[in-house]
């Protein structure tokens, strides 16, 4: 059995893949995580793109939003971090409409109907 290695001619070393110009939110946040260093998920996205910092949606695919890939990565890294602690901050102080339900005593639908009314507010991920 003999050892053999690869080698590659000088300048032809393996470049990352490029990114397309738009992606859709899923992707974008998976470059913004490997950017970030930030655990980014596509809610942290269309946070981003509601609050005016990322352009978009720059094109659609099968209805959903693209998003720029040169702007997102261009996002101030600290703003993306702010936007994911805001999402977990969030999440570890509201409850799923089924733990409301279960604190309450109500049935889920009295709490989506009086949501639906405006007698209570409900968040991000449809929250309490």
């Amino acid at each position: 059995m003999t050892k053999t290695s690869e080698q590659t001619a000088p300048g032809t070393e393996a470049q990352p893949e490029a990114l397309p110009e738009a992606l859709g939110a899923y992707r974008i946040a998976e470059a913004l995580a490997e950017h970030t260093g930030a655990e980014v998920t596509a809610a942290d996205v269309h946070e981003l793109a509601e609050r005016g910092l990322l352009a978009g949606p720059v094109d659609y695919y099968k209805k959903w939003p693209l998003y720029s890939t040169a702007a997102a990565l261009a996002l101030d890294v600290v703003t993306v971090r702010q936007v994911v602690e805001e999402r977990r901050a969030w999440l570890a102080a509201s409850v799923t409409r089924d733990e409301a339900a279960a604190r309450t005593g109500w049935h889920w639908r009295d709490l989506a109907r009086m949501a639906a009314e405006g007698r209570i507010t409900t968040g991000r991920g449809g929250r309490t």
